[in-house]
């Protein structure tokens, strides 16, 4: 997504140049944007080859893009758009930090030259940017989205998958002979496939969407026993519990998990959501060996660790709550 900076540059030469078929690239380029708000109302940059890779980024300066774009294409939907970036800004009661009200309104007032191009009323029509399968084979990408709940697969990517709940979410990884950045995605009957191949494993990843969480089967197949671990990531503190124990989860820290089931929490009581995991990794025989493997833990997750000896076939089932 070549948001601000592309987006200007074309508004402007279209109108220096009287070129309006180069709008096209723009309104093509806010569509594909609309596939990227996550439920929390940031938007996904695990995919960005930019600084903001791996941000915490809100769509506060694709505002601009929006509007212009809904008045020189007569266009609804990117009306309700620019609508919905606004009263986010005005309304919203969660983190924002230094981008709410006034600071939006600030920006507004940097780019006064665009209010040459909002003459008129545009009509703002309902559009759904919040149910979609989208996949984006050139860029190694799928974006699903169910109102409350996203999930992205990703290939050619350390993270290969992250599922979001609401404003709890979970980053994936895998290690075997290194840390594995799957060369292919291909869309299957049920979802989505992760296929690599490194000197040591050959391990394909299924990741499945449902309607009350996710499934992924680990297939996972070598010449000879190699270990291999799948790191969760959580990048809310909260509580990580099981029949057996309750646990504070802190940002920095990981550990392996035993048990078959645990519930991940949100620490804010306010937030009465949760994640249940069920997964059938049972052997932590291989957790030293695969630590040693791991990079430091990051220190804006707390890391939930499996581990198990290729060749071997698991699944890992992600349900909300």
């Amino acid at each position: 997504i070549y948001n601000l900076t592309n987006n200007e540059s074309l508004i402007i030469l279209a109108h220096e140049l009287n070129r309006p078929d180069l709008l096209e690239h723009v309104k093509r380029n806010l569509y594909m944007t609309t596939k990227y708000f996550e439920p929390d109302g940031t938007l996904f940059t695990l995919n960005s080859t930019r600084q903001d890779f791996g941000t915490k980024t809100y769509p506060f300066a694709l505002f601009e893009s929006y509007m212009v774009m809904a008045h020189l294409d007569n266009n609804s939907d990117f009306a309700y758009m620019a609508k919905h970036i606004f009263d986010m800004s005005s309304n919203n009661p969660y983190d924002i930090s230094d981008q709410g009200y006034y600071s939006f309104a600030g920006r507004f007032v940097q780019h006064m030259e665009y209010t040459d191009h909002y003459s008129g009323n545009v009509e703002i029509k309902p559009f759904d940017f919040t149910h979609y399968d989208s996949f984006f084979p050139n860029s190694d990408i799928a974006r699903i989205r169910d109102d409350d709940t996203s999930m992205t697969i990703l290939a050619k990517n350390v993270m290969t998958m992250k599922y979001q709940y609401k404003f709890l979410s979970i980053h994936m990884m895998c290690m075997a002979d290194g840390y594995v950045e799957c060369e292919k995605i291909e869309k299957t009957e049920k979802g989505y496939r992760l296929v690599s191949h490194d000197k040591k494993t050959d391990i394909t990843l299924d990741f499945e969407f449902k309607k009350d969480g996710a499934e992924i089967k680990v297939d996972a197949k070598s010449n000879q026993p190699y270990p291999c671990t799948i790191a969760l990531m959580f990048d809310k503190e909260g509580w990580l519990s099981s029949d057996d124990y309750s646990l504070q989860a802190r940002m920095g820290n990981n550990i392996f998990i035993k048990n078959k089931k645990f519930k991940y929490s949100h620490s804010v009581k306010f937030y009465p959501y949760s994640l249940f995991i069920e997964t059938d990794f049972e052997d932590e025989g291989f957790a030293d060996l695969a630590i040693s493997k791991v990079m430091p833990t990051d220190k804006n997750a707390f890391t939930v660790l499996f581990s198990a000896e290729a060749p071997f076939n698991k699944t890992i089932v992600i349900k909300k709550s």
